[in-house]
């Protein structure tokens, strides 16, 4: 509303009028006069203690003849002596962290800097770098690890630029130690948002430093003929997650993560990090990984044979590096069964192996260990829809593609089929035996439909659909049967436009549609 008002006054202000304002300034003999003239609503932003600096310019200085044209010449000048000023005064807050000086200086911007008028950015520039000291010296003065949060998160609000001081290097669970290196900072090197990043880097640094140091501390004595530790297993396992903490926030990737820690280790790893000279986070990553290599244990399951104890199985499998979680006591003998098979999968390629090609034998063993579950689970199954989920899962862990990529319906009907070949012949030896079945029933699965697919006659149909063994029809008399085929040939989908027959996709979708013949007829 005051831009409206006094674009409105300097509408309405005649040529005389400001000739005569120009005129006043012209003249003025002393800074009593200057100052006066320049009170003349036609210049804004005029500060009367500034006086001094308006005489000491060459077009202003009283006592000499000045030639000022236009009203508009005169603010020129005012406005470059304030911004010279105020330049001074912002100067002068940035060099100390006086929160008076900042607000004294926001003040002067506010009232003698002249509005931003698109593209320029003067007096927000200017706002910005006095609200972004202010942030820092509030940063300088937090006394409490919540003050300090909220005044490290203002003063990035207020900076946006990662590359000067970024959130995502704050840990909250080192902020006193922050506070404390803020406030042992000299001056010079805290009145910057760059100087309060510099500092919580190195804090970081140090926060890291102090775990590994923790962890270096660890002793060990003998008592009664046992070795005993200064922490437990569970005191290292939160000072390795302590220390992951505050490795990440340490350089753009963790020296160490905790994500490398497995808990059936941990005496493990209090053997081997004690004693142990630790240079850095780094130093407990090389020694922990040394710890999890599964070499060892790989190597005793490539040594099993039928002659072990299904238990000497269930050991090897069990090891600690091998960490495997899918490993079920109750199917010892089945592992025992597949043993040629789990040794395959654990004879790892490269001499000396590398850590991934150990990792891919670890997982080849696991994934063996899940088809080997599933078996159990398949030989069990009294019901399709378990038969199913173990089979998926099976499918899975031995990367069946041909069972994977059968539809839903086609799934569930192989699923029947693989329990009918249960019940008829017995369960299934190994998992080679599933695979094979597998393989052998989507045969029977797709000769079952296709018999369907390409039936033209009664006869014919009846026959196809006899051997899909499905309960409604088979409960049906023989001269019913033959209703139903031929209800089910008269009703067999077709293109709409061509006419030609929609093969069926699965038997699933057969059994459907010859329910559907049978409501028909009244069966």
């Amino acid at each position: 509303m005051q831009k409206v008002i006094d674009t409105t006054n300097a509408t309405n202000v005649s040529d005389a009028d400001k000739a005569a304002a120009v005129d006043a300034v012209n003249k003025a003999t002393n800074q009593v006069s200057l100052l006066k003239a320049l009170q003349n609503p036609l210049f804004k932003r005029v500060n009367s203690d500034w006086i001094a600096d308006y005489d000491n310019n060459v077009d202003f200085a009283v006592g000499v003849t000045n030639e000022y044209s236009t009203v508009e010449d005169i603010q020129s000048d005012l406005n470059d002596i304030n911004e010279t000023k105020i330049d001074a005064a912002i100067l002068d807050a940035s060099d100390e962290l006086d929160a008076t000086k900042v607000s004294t200086a926001k003040n002067l911007v506010n009232l003698y800097i002249a509005e931003d008028v698109a593209p320029d950015t003067t007096k927000a520039g200017l706002l910005k770098s006095l609200n972004v000291h202010e942030a820092v010296i509030n940063v300088t003065v937090a006394n409490t690890n919540a003050k300090l949060q909220s005044a490290l998160n203002k003063l990035v609000s207020e900076v946006n630029d990662k590359a000067v001081i970024d959130s995502a290097t704050v840990n909250p669970n080192e902020l006193s130690r922050y506070r404390t290196a803020i406030g042992a900072a000299a001056l010079a090197f805290k009145d910057s948002a760059a100087d309060i990043q510099s500092i919580i880097t190195t804090g970081n640094g140090a926060a890291e430093t102090a775990v590994v140091g923790e962890i270096e501390a660890i002793t060990s004595s003998t008592v009664n003929g046992q070795t005993v530790y200064s922490v437990t297993t569970a005191q290292l396992k939160d000072l390795l997650t302590k220390l992951s903490d505050r490795s990440k926030f340490v350089g753009s990737t963790p020296a160490f993560s905790i994500s490398n820690v497995n808990d059936a280790l941990l005496q493990d790893y209090l053997v081997a990090l004690t004693p142990a000279s630790l240079a850095d986070a780094a130093a407990v990553t090389t020694t922990v990984i040394g710890v999890n290599k599964p070499k060892d244990a790989l190597d005793a399951i490539k040594l099993l044979t039928s002659s072990n104890t299904a238990d000497e199985v269930l050991a090897a499998l069990k090891a600690k590096t091998l960490n495997l979680s899918n490993v079920v006591d109750a199917n010892k003998a089945e592992y025992l069964v597949d043993v040629a098979a789990l040794v395959t999968e654990a004879t790892y390629a490269g001499s000396p192996a590398t850590d991934a090609q150990l990792a891919t034998a670890v997982n080849d063993v696991k994934a063996l260990v899940s088809a080997i579950n599933n078996k159990v689970i398949l030989n069990g199954a009294t019901s399709a829809a378990t038969a199913r989920g173990a089979l998926t899962d099976f499918a899975v862990a031995t990367n069946d593609a041909d069972f994977i990529n059968l539809s839903s319906s086609a799934k569930n009907d192989l699923a029947g089929l693989v329990l009918a070949d249960i019940a008829a012949n017995g369960t299934y030896d190994d998992v080679a035996a599933v695979t094979t079945a597998i393989a052998a029933q989507i045969v029977v699965m797709e000769g079952l439909v296709d018999d369907v697919n390409v039936a033209t006659d009664i006869a014919t149909m009846s026959a196809a659909l006899d051997a899909l063994d499905y309960a409604a029809f088979e409960n049906l008399t023989a001269a019913r049967k033959l209703d139903v085929a031929e209800q089910f040939l008269t009703a067999f989908p077709k293109n709409a436009t061509t006419g030609a027959k929609i093969p069926y996709t699965s038997i699933t979708g057969i059994k459907t549609d010859v329910s559907k013949a049978i409501t028909t007829l009244g069966y």
